[in-house]
């Protein structure tokens, strides 16, 4: 489970899925995320909540960035057999697609499996549509979630005036240009502050796609579509792909 720190329920219904199947030996599921304190969190979560789940199933954890993953399939101490790697949630509209597909990429091997969970759209986006993406962040979300960006910048830079007076806006917008979005015709929801005497800082994007323009991407990475489950709008989508690379 890739940036699953955080993320218990959802590591739950792959333990759950791993119990449900035989196994010759005891399965495996690895939390990977940067962050040691949502790794510590998910972990005290799932063994607090699911015991008589954790005794069938072998749970770790690794501290890395899931953008510079050289080397995690050595760290993950399975000598044989494939490797499923989930990114849930719709991490993927908030890294750069590309730098993730490489680092995925350099880890996997013939037959592995990769799990897609990303917001979709079809169409051409209306006024409208753009205008509900931006105001899903709602202003008093939307400054809660980028408080520990507005703390960095205040702290590192000499700012006139209070970091709680800074508001922060989304700006929803189809994107052209591969330095917001690797993925054609992304829709990109970002979040950016204006401070006084420094510019515009953007702080975090969330990317909505079309579910053929990601599929093309991921194939130039040696992923092979299989299968799309959609959600229960038809708006979310989990895109699941097999590695055919050496």
């Amino acid at each position: 489970m890739l940036a699953g720190g955080g993320a218990p329920t959802k590591d739950n219904i792959i333990i759950k899925s791993l119990i449900k199947h035989a196994y010759a030996t005891k399965p495996l599921l690895v939390l990977v995320d940067a962050s040691h304190f949502m790794l510590e969190s998910s972990l005290r979560y799932i063994y607090k909540n699911y015991p008589d789940q954790v005794e069938k199933v072998d749970i770790r954890a690794i501290e890395l960035d899931i953008l510079k993953m050289g080397g995690v399939r050595k760290s993950i101490g399975q000598p044989s057999g494939n490797v499923a790697w989930f990114l849930t949630g719709g991490t993927l509209g908030n890294l750069h697609e590309t730098k993730f597909l490489e680092s995925v990429s350099g880890n996997a091997e013939p037959n592995d499996w990769l799990v897609l969970g990303v917001p979709c759209y079809d169409g051409v986006p209306s006024k409208e549509y753009l205008e509900d993406l931006e105001n899903e962040y709602e202003q008093e979300v939307i400054q809660n979630f980028a408080g520990a960006s507005l703390r960095a910048i205040w702290s590192h830079l000499d700012v006139h005036g209070r970091m709680n007076d800074a508001k922060v806006k989304a700006t929803a917008k189809l994107e052209d240009s591969p330095h917001i979005s690797s993925v054609p015709e992304a829709i990109a929801v970002v979040a950016s502050v204006d401070i006084p005497g420094h510019g515009v800082f953007s702080l975090f994007r969330s990317s909505r796609y079309k579910e053929a323009a990601l599929i093309t991407l991921a194939k130039q990475f040696k992923w092979d579509h299989l299968v799309t489950f959609n959600g229960p709008d038809m708006s979310f989508k989990q895109i699941v792909f097999c590695f055919q690379g050496s």
